[in-house]
């Protein structure tokens, strides 16, 4: 009950820690509108039906109907990336009737009912209907357009005014979430599995020391007064035996474990060397610290976790001519200044033609995109975007003097080198996925009608004019098509530009023969105007490629490669789209060009299985071959894969992949692919790290969940087991912490099984001599004091400080990593080993021992009669008894006990030396006080135990056996691991710890003056090695992927988020949405201190 309670108290801590994090996230405050007024709520207060007043950069804290906004027409900017992953701005839209409610008062009077489906876990769909007014009939549709989830946050807009429909578990985010599995370590349910076995054993012993009573009871007893064993005399031995074997079974370990894992957790949250921004690596459970060093899959999110969500422009290309800075991890600002000084130089000494295009790419960057300017309250110009990549480019235009200052529904202002020009802006030929480009048709202030074009290269090329070979056309699009691959091999973004000038005849042909019947088509309205827009995407010239970057965190690719190295797989699993999750595994290297791409793209069961089929056949050959293959796999394709007939193949492809990109994938199918790698894979043990709330089924999932403490909020972080700042981190966390926690934990766990089993055993060598009677060899209280006092603290220290190599060495040399990953020092056959080992050595102890003091040896010859415990006296006369040989035993099994852990030990602490050296003086105490407490103090000191002192340590032999025996039982152990080490192969412990440098080493005097400052930072040596990075080859081109039509593709780059749910709201925001000036983009907010009310003013009905 005492090891159990312990355990219930550790568990309970931790769950309490969890639940303040929750409750931070339950009480934080919202505002909710009752009767023209504001009042605070807290998130775990808020009912369906209660409107609520959302304002910028806040978080919304149940599913929502937006109402109305602060801008035109009820636009609002809503970001995703703590649901799906995306950085790039959504634009929802509120119905046109209750769009005009833009105060607190005018809300407020808003009735009606709205109807709602039941909830469901899919984020993308949501049907719904809202009767306005209390006697009206008219009904409006809801969708996708209105919904706000709960996770995602108002960006870019003052406020906006919601209907909650989804509150607590059935909002779309929760029904995403999943119960936190209860995780135990594979270690933690070895150990379960051996002390099984360690029971089975016994109860072995003591079956076979029960045959031996019966035996020596009918064949050899001859004494009249022991009676023959009856039925109940054989069942009471048989307790008797398991009574004195119990201890073989060590139930201190389970304490032992819980104090290691605590001290363990400790130094994870005091590593110094995981800070980032003040905020350090924290344990939250403490059960999983040795899984660390067994990691085999690795599932990582990209946005927040890979990147740090900014987009920095780095180059580009303008008619042939490169131009970007040498140094490509210039700040922007200084890489922006670096370009503007070569083209300075260009526009100074080039031709006419490439200032002319130099002039027309810059001018396309500021007007071929859908941002919104804003003016903030400083009166300094932000921009809106829904895609990520049009403001860094946008931004970078401002910085090379081309500013775009405003627009109004029907045009926009750029200043230009100074001088402000207006551009009438006439059509936006909007982004999608299957076009992969979009145009904008303008007017120049001269009058000039053009088709400004970006996009992808491909999509880009195949509508260019022709261009006769030699020509100046033709040499521009080869030399920027080799731009385009440097870029990609680079990791960077990018897009192609292109322009034509339109004749203004053909354009009004256009409009009004294509694009208007086309607009307003009821029927297969995107097809229609697709075929429209692609008669005027026609005969393009090329102008240039832009290169923007998706800003890696510190160190990614290192922290990948090193990870990689160390044998583990990783696969990166994202909602966000395929280019840009392809484009950001070539910038941290998970993917490249020594690896075979295949994309596994099927919107149909059939196509998918004959896709697998398919790549089946030409990955077989490679994986026999050893070489390096890598997938890319999309999420309405998971659908299909984890089918029955599908199943087995998409498995066995997925994890003979070197690395593997899941794209578009919702947050359950994240925690699929992590169930199916645990079931498909035996023995592997996953490990899931994100960021946002769309992580957390995911984190849940696996066996272990680590959590990004980044701009995402803390859903995952607080989800989690061990929690980080920074991507980079998780090479320490791992090759670091998580092989010296399976060292520490491991050797702590198999030396308290060998010290119970080599003390314990010999009750069953002493039970020959004393006729199988269940007489115990030592003292009750030393048997009692075995595992609390004498050979408790050594193996604890050994849990907290054993290194089996220096930090530094673990980061530079990842393949150390594969001894732990493999459970190398903790499987069945390192456990019985030990097992046996330790039965030998006691029975060493135990008869070299007994043979010191044997009657033949004392009388010279003569016929030994058994022990000789009555033949050594004192000066008194009193005679030793069975303890006297009892203590001389148990003297040598601690110290053998001792050299034994000394032997294991790697890392020399002054605890280490404490504990062991402690121990057996601790031991000679007790012999010696304890038998000077008789007859003063008889509870304490047992009767036999008076004088043993004085016989003890008055006997030659005592000091001699307890100087030699231990030396001779151990020497074995100390030869084996001599062999061991002259022998060991490379890249192992034994062969890295002679490397590490005289100055480096860890004297005891150097130790202990460290461990005088701070104990938590024993463990670390309290030395700020610096991570190691790894030097990353040059990539000489990107590597081609495999399209479900088997055709190779050289990837590009390419890569351009922009929403498109919706056809046409894209340019209806920049048709209505009007920069606002400094005067208009501020508001008085009250803060109400008043209650929340509990009626609410719509009523919302659910459909089930």
């Amino acid at each position: 009950m005492f090891i159990l309670s312990i355990s219930a108290l550790r568990e309970i801590a931790e769950d309490y820690r969890r639940q303040r994090d929750d409750d931070q996230t339950n009480n934080k405050l919202t505002r909710v509108v009752k009767d023209g007024k504001l009042l605070k709520c807290k998130w775990k207060d808020v009912t369906v039906g209660s409107i609520l007043k959302i304002e910028s950069g806040k978080q919304f804290p149940a599913d929502l109907i937006l109402l109305a906004s602060s801008e035109p027409k009820g636009m609002a900017y809503i970001e995703t990336s703590n649901l799906d992953g995306e950085t790039n701005l959504k634009l929802k839209q509120a119905l046109k009737d209750t769009s005009d409610c833009t105060s607190d008062e005018e809300i407020s009077r808003l009735k009606g009912i709205c109807e709602a489906e039941a909830p469901t876990k899919h984020l993308y769909e949501f049907y719904g209907n809202i009767q306005l007014g209390e006697e009206s009939n008219q009904t409006h549709p809801l969708d996708q357009v209105q919904l706000l989830l709960r996770g995602s946050q108002l960006r870019n807009t003052k406020f906006v005014y919601g209907l909650v429909i989804y509150t607590g578990a059935e909002t779309k985010l929760m029904k995403n979430s999943r119960q936190a599995p209860l995780k135990q370590s594979n270690v933690e349910f070895s150990v379960n599995y051996q002390i099984l076995y360690m029971f089975f054993a016994l109860l072995a012993l003591s079956i076979i020391s029960t045959i031996g009573k019966i035996y020596n009871a009918k064949f050899l007893c001859v004494h009249w007064y022991l009676d023959a064993l009856d039925a109940a005399g054989v069942v009471k031995t048989l307790m008797t035996f398991l009574i004195l074997y119990n201890n073989v079974v060590p139930i201190s370990l389970l304490i032992s474990i819980e104090i290691v894992k605590y001290v363990q957790a400790i130094f994870i949250n005091q590593d110094e060397l995981m800070e980032w921004n003040n905020t350090k690596a924290k344990a939250r459970t403490s059960n999983l610290n040795e899984e660390l060093g067994q990691i085999s899959y690795i599932f990582t999110d990209k946005t927040g976790t890979l990147t740090e969500n900014v987009m920095e422009f780095k180059k580009f290309s303008v008619g042939g001519q490169l131009f970007s800075a040498e140094d490509m991890n210039l700040p922007l600002d200084e890489n922006i200044k670096e370009i503007q000084r070569k083209l300075d130089f260009v526009k100074d000494s080039g031709s006419s033609e490439i200032k002319a295009d130099i002039d027309r790419f810059l001018q396309m960057l500021a007007v071929c995109q859908t941002v919104v300017p804003e003016y903030t309250d400083e009166n300094e110009l932000e921009y809106q975007a829904s895609s990520p990549d049009e403001a860094a480019l946008v931004k970078a235009a401002a910085k090379l003097k081309y500013v775009f200052k405003s627009r109004t529904p029907e045009s926009m202002d750029v200043k230009e080198q100074g001088e402000l020009k207006t551009y009438a802006l006439l059509h936006v030929l909007e982004f999608t996925s299957a076009r992969k480009r979009m145009s904008v048709v303008v007017e120049t202030p001269e009058g000039q009608l053009f088709l400004f074009c970006k996009g992808a290269d491909n999509v880009i090329y195949e509508r260019l004019q022709a261009a006769a070979e030699g020509s100046r056309e033709f040499e521009i699009q080869r030399i920027t098509e080799d731009h385009l691959e440097k870029f990609a091999t680079a990791g960077l973004r990018t897009l192609c530009f292109s322009f034509c000038e339109l004749d203004r005849e053909f354009y009004e042909r256009w409009r009004t023969k294509e694009l208007e019947p086309a607009s307003t088509s009821i029927v297969d309205r995107e097809a229609s105007l697709e075929v429209a827009y692609s008669k005027i995407e026609k005969d393009l010239i090329l102008v240039g490629a832009s290169a923007v970057e998706d800003k890696l965190q510190q160190q990614v690719p290192e922290t990948i490669a090193k990870l990689r190295q160390a044998g583990i797989a990783i696969w990166m699993l994202t909602g966000d789209k395929q280019e840009t999750a392809v484009n950001i595994g070539f910038s941290c290297k998970l993917i490249d060009q020594t690896q075979q791409l295949y994309d596994l793209d099927c919107d149909s069961l059939e196509s998918t299985k004959t896709r697998l089929n398919s790549i089946k056949e030409e990955v077989e050959p490679l994986i026999k071959q050893g070489k390096p293959i890598a997938m890319i796999i999309t999420g309405r394709t998971m659908k299909f894969v984890f089918k029955q007939t599908t199943r087995e193949f998409f498995m066995h492809l997925a994890v003979n992949c070197k690395s593997v990109i899941c794209c578009r994938v919702s947050p359950s199918q994240k925690a699929d692919i992590v169930k199916a790698v645990k079931k498909e894979v035996k023995k592997s043990i996953t490990l899931a790290i994100g960021d946002g709330a769309n992580d957390v089924p995911m984190i849940q999932s696996a066996h272990i969940g680590i959590g990004i403490s980044g701009n995402e909020g803390l859903q995952a972080a607080n989800s989690s087991d061990y929690s980080i700042s920074q991507f980079m981190f998780l090479q320490r966390l791992l090759l670091v912490h998580g092989a010296w926690n399976y060292w520490r934990l491991v050797k702590c766990i198999l030396f308290s099984f060998y010290k119970n089993i080599t003390l314990y055993m010999i009750e069953l060598w002493f039970a020959i001599y004393n006729g199988w009677s269940g007489q115990i060899l030592f003292d009750r209280w030393s048997i009692s004091c075995y595992n609390v006092l004498f050979t408790f603290w050594p193996p604890i220290t050994v849990g907290w400080f054993e290194r089996p190599c220096e930090d530094k060495l673990m980061l530079k040399k990842p393949q150390l990593y594969a001894t732990s990953q493999s459970s190398m020092k903790f499987n069945g056959e390192v456990f019985w080993k030990m097992f046996f080992n330790a039965i030998v050595h006691s029975c060493l102890l135990f008869f070299i021992t007994v043979a010191c003091f044997s009657d033949d040896l004392l009388n010279h010859g003569a016929e030994p009669n058994g022990i000789a415990m009555e033949t050594v006296n004192s000066f008194s006369g009193q005679v030793g008894g069975y303890l006297f040989i009892g203590n001389f035993v148990y003297t040598n099994v601690v110290v053998t006990v001792l050299l034994k852990i000394s032997l294991e030990t790697s890392t020399w602490t002054f605890w280490n030396w404490l504990s062991n050296v402690g121990s057996g003086f601790l031991w000679l105490m007790y012999v010696l006080m304890l038998s000077k407490f008789w007859p003063s103090v008889r509870v304490l000191s047992p009767e036999m135990m008076a004088g043993q002192g004085d016989h003890i340590f008055s006997s030659a032999v005592f000091w001699f056996s307890a100087l030699l025996v231990p030396f001779i039982v151990i020497s074995r152990d100390f030869l084996y691991k001599v062999y061991r080490y002259e022998t060991a192969a490379d890249n192992t412990f034994k062969r890295e710890r002679h490397q590490v440098k005289d100055g480096e080493r860890i004297t005891f005097k150097k130790f202990f003056n460290q461990t005088k400052e701070n104990i938590e930072h024993m463990a670390l040596i309290c030395r700020k090695a610096p991570t190691l990075p790894m030097e990353m080859s040059a990539e000489p081109s990107a590597a081609p992927i495999i399209d479900r039509d088997g055709q190779k593709s050289s990837f590009k780059g390419y890569a351009f988020s922009q929403m498109e749910d919706n056809i046409g709201i894209q340019e209806d925001i920049i048709r209505h949405n009007l920069p606002k000036s400094k005067e208009s983009s501020s508001t008085q907010v009250n803060h109400l201190e008043e209650p929340v009310p509990t009626s609410a003013v719509l009523y919302v009905r659910k459909e089930t």
